[in-house]
């Protein structure tokens, strides 16, 4: 594979990008707040070592406020607002999570299950992370979709209605959400079918796929990253 074709895929070989994903799983809840700092930070410089800076620049507010908010929830409000405070919690925890699946589910379908498939996995673990991969872009457009239906009916979910009625907030953006996931999971199911899937035979590729000088340095910095976290910042 010549360096257009390397250009085009990314620094990255989609298992690397996939060793990073089960990297953050793996740590965003063991870790303590200093590691999960630390654990973001590293996530931001990933994003832009991948030419995704417009996502960085996009979760570095989010991830700030929503941990602001978290620690405001905790020490100001109690009573309902705390299953709101819990929900928050929960995403601060996962935003690393996001950031490495974001990159991993800009890989081309046909070429992560090539590189799935290298990796000797089950078609029953290959077929349904491809499909997932597909399917957490376009439900964030529908929550996009949604969060604007909400703000014109005035019910933001960023305002201080949302901390007054917290169960009625989310009550309005998971019922939706999740009528409109049953919809996109089927006609991503369709559409995976017809792309010959479930084909029996193993899956070619466009282009080769290999461990390069990036992926080992990239691995490197993943094992000295979670020796670091496990002998300082675990809880």
């Amino acid at each position: 594979m010549n360096e257009k074709d390397k250009s085009r895929t990314g620094l990255l070989d989609p298992r690397t990008k996939l060793f990073v994903v089960l990297f953050c799983g793996t740590f965003t809840f063991l870790a303590d707040e200093k590691g999960l700092l630390l654990l973001f930070v590293m996530m931001l410089v990933y994003l832009s070592v991948q030419g995704m800076y417009k996502k960085a620049l996009k979760f570095f507010p989010v991830f700030v406020l929503l941990f602001m908010l978290q620690h405001m929830i905790t020490a100001y409000l109690t009573g309902a607002v705390a299953v709101l405070g819990f929900v928050v919690f929960i995403i601060v925890r996962f935003m690393p999570v996001f950031m490495a699946v974001s990159v991993l589910s800009a890989v081309a379908p046909g070429e992560l299950i090539a590189a799935l498939q290298k990796l000797r996995l089950p078609k029953a673990v290959i077929i349904p992370l491809a499909v997932g991969l597909r399917f957490m872009p376009s439900i964030s457009r529908e929550f996009l979709a949604i969060r604007d239906a909400m703000c014109l009916r005035g019910i933001s979910p960023f305002s201080i209605n949302a901390l007054r009625h917290p169960v009625m907030t989310m009550e309005c953006i998971f019922v939706p959400l999740l009528m409109r996931s049953m919809k996109i999971s089927d006609e991503l199911a369709a559409s995976a079918s017809a792309r010959g899937i479930d084909n029996p035979g193993s899956r070619t590729c466009l282009r080769q796929l290999y461990f390069g000088i990036f992926d080992g340095l990239a691995l490197a910095v993943l094992l000295t990253a979670g020796i670091i976290t496990g002998l300082f910042f675990i809880k």
